[in-house]
């Protein structure tokens, strides 16, 4: 069977405790492939029930027990007992969101089309929007990264974007990276990181 992709999030400070996103490129909830779990280090995994709409290959893990997902239309939901209940934090005025990113349980980013882009400080209980118009207007966003007040983001046209002040404005990096869709992006620190595309023809 094609299950399309699976992502690996791994909680970081429970490293036994491993997310698997299995997707086939589109929404997709445990009725589809979805998302599943293990705290043994992969001996054993059990499903995690996701709201209908939310994203399983968009998942932001934080101590383990914090899940936050986009979902659809342009919702953002969370859950703190590790899947067992999730709850809406936001829904946007009618933008679709991608993907959201929590450096920590206070203050994330959450990336739309067409480059709008919401920020949180105080763990979900608000999200303002605070940037539109990516200087790329043709890609979407796959994935993105937050560190601090730096973000990074990859899109569906092979660009690689990156923000110096916690989202609000976006520049192109001229990484001379071969005309793919990244669909994942990460850093390790902020100069050290990687982007995972597909491989064309």
């Amino acid at each position: 069977e094609d299950v399309g992709r699976i992502g690996l999030a791994i909680a970081p400070s429970w490293p036994s405790r491993v997310y698997a996103q299995i997707t086939g490129g589109q929404t997709v909830s445990l009725n589809g492939l979805g998302l599943w779990r293990t705290d043994d280090g992969g001996a054993n995994w059990q499903p995690v029930a996701l709201p209908a709409g939310a994203r399983a290959d968009k998942l932001a893990v934080l101590g383990g027990n914090w899940l936050w997902a986009t979902g659809t239309p342009g919702a953002i939901v969370a859950s703190n007992d590790a899947g067992q209940t999730w709850s809406t934090q936001f829904t946007t005025q009618g933008v679709p969101l991608l993907d959201v990113s929590l450096g920590d349980l206070s203050s994330g980013i959450a990336v739309g089309v067409d480059g709008f882009t919401y920020r949180t400080t105080d763990g979900g209980a608000s999200w303002t929007l605070i940037g539109g118009g990516a200087p790329v207007a043709s890609g979407l966003a796959w994935d993105v990264v937050r560190r601090g007040a730096l973000a990074w983001a990859s899109l569906t046209n092979g660009a690689i974007l990156r923000s110096t002040d916690d989202g609000a404005n976006w520049q192109e990096i001229p990484a001379g990276l071969p005309q793919t869709a990244y669909r994942s992006i990460d850093f390790a620190d902020d100069l050290s990181g990687f982007a995972v595309g597909r491989r064309s023809g």
